[in-house]
């Protein structure tokens, strides 16, 4: 993922709005992130992070959407998503949700029984955010 512009909420503490690009699927999204030193340019590799979210089995196609741009308000803020693709590990702990060039790290509590490594899932989330560097 490629961050692509920076709106800072607090420059000082590099706390601000990321938007970040796929870097072969084009696909954009909004991600909050403090304590980082990211640039325009600068390539993000770690899986991002998740708040908040339910996850279910899925017949949509793989895709981030604005929660607005799918016909449901937005939860709280301009974070809000959703997130549709293949879950690629089922760890103990954490589990990893492809979606094209984005990874999604999740916590493996958070993922019904019934949901196992391969399949496509869908979750909503109020927020993405880009882990510490």
């Amino acid at each position: 993922m490629k961050v692509i512009n920076i709106k800072w909420l607090c420059e000082e503490i590099k706390e601000g709005d990321f938007t970040l690009m796929g870097i072969y699927s084009g696909l954009i999204c909004v991600a909050f992130s403090d304590y980082n030193n990211y640039k325009i340019g600068d390539i993000i590799e770690k899986p991002l992070t998740l708040n908040e979210y339910d996850v279910m089995t899925s017949n949509d196609d793989i895709g981030i959407w604005e929660f607005s741009s799918w016909g449901t308000n937005p939860i709280e803020d301009d974070y809000s998503y959703k997130i549709v693709g293949i879950l690629i590990k089922m760890g103990k702990y954490e589990s990893l949700l492809q979606v094209k060039d984005f990874i999604f790290e999740l916590d493996t509590d958070s993922i019904p029984n019934d949901i196992k490594e391969g399949e496509i899932i869908e979750l909503k989330t109020d927020r993405i955010t880009i882990p510490w560097d």
